[in-house]
């Protein structure tokens, strides 16, 4: 009886964020209808497996469409409250950190100061929806696969991500773990041209635009939050290692 009254709870928080969609997706509708589709256009660097090219990176500004109405509309819909507060009674989303103006930490901020967030957290599978099916009317299937995605993700929110490229490295496997928070993993063009849009600045410090290209492979660490410099302390120790150009390195890592 229990699992049952579980499985209903949980279909219905479901048809709930499926209203929720459909209503904010049909407001963004409305306003192509009057404003038209825009796009961005700036240049980027986009990698390949044989090297890289200067080019126009062009994209769909779909936050474009919500930012007029996120405050008069989004935010003012009965079922935006109900299903904020469904996800954050149910432990489904975390609150931020809020702090008054001394600087000490609110325990419990009350739900008008993270309503914001929430909402916003909660638009991250509607934009990939767009992102992925392209279409402002997806079917219920299409919504419930993205937010069930969306939703696991949300329940690691306090895991983090690290990752630093090789240079000179090459081996003959996809993934090695190396230690419970580090593996070794193949470096794609794709994540190659996301990241260096992105963090340019950082990375050039690190390594030129060539080096960056040509790495392979990268580390990465994962860690709960608030144990940065563990993480840190264990990624350099590894990183120095693999810096030595010793291409046999993971055979006693394996």
């Amino acid at each position: 009886m229990v699992k049952n009254n579980q499985n209903n709870e949980a279909e219905n928080l479901e048809n709930l964020y499926v209203e929720f969609v459909e209503a904010v997706l049909s407001i963004m509708n409305s306003r192509i209808s009057t404003e038209g589709l825009l796009r961005y256009c700036c240049p980027g660097i986009f990698f390949t497996n044989r090297g890289y090219f200067r080019g126009i990176d062009r994209r769909t500004t779909f936050l474009a469409l919500l930012e007029p109405d996120f405050d008069q509309k989004i935010l003012q819909m009965e079922v935006t409250e109900r299903c904020a507060k469904r996800h954050l009674e149910e432990g489904i989303l975390t609150p931020p950190e809020v702090y008054d103006r001394t600087g000490n930490l609110i325990l419990n901020p009350p739900f008008r100061e993270i309503k914001k967030f929430l909402v916003g957290k909660l638009l991250e599978p509607a934009i990939d929806i767009l992102l992925k099916y392209a279409t402002f009317k997806p079917t219920k299937e299409q919504i419930l696969e993205r937010y069930r995605y969306f939703k696991d993700k949300w329940s690691v929110s306090n895991i983090r991500y690290c990752w630093v490229p090789l240079q000179n490295f090459e081996c003959d496997l996809h993934k090695v773990h190396i230690s419970d928070i580090i593996e070794l993993t193949l470096f794609t063009p794709e994540e190659k041209t996301e990241t260096w849009n992105i963090m340019s600045p950082t990375l050039e410090e690190m390594m030129g635009l060539p080096e960056y290209g040509e790495a392979r492979y990268k580390l990465v660490g994962s860690y709960i939050k608030n144990q940065t410099h563990a993480l840190n302390t264990q990624l350099v120790r590894t990183w120095t290692s693999f810096s030595s150009k010793d291409k046999d390195i993971v055979k006693s890592l394996n």
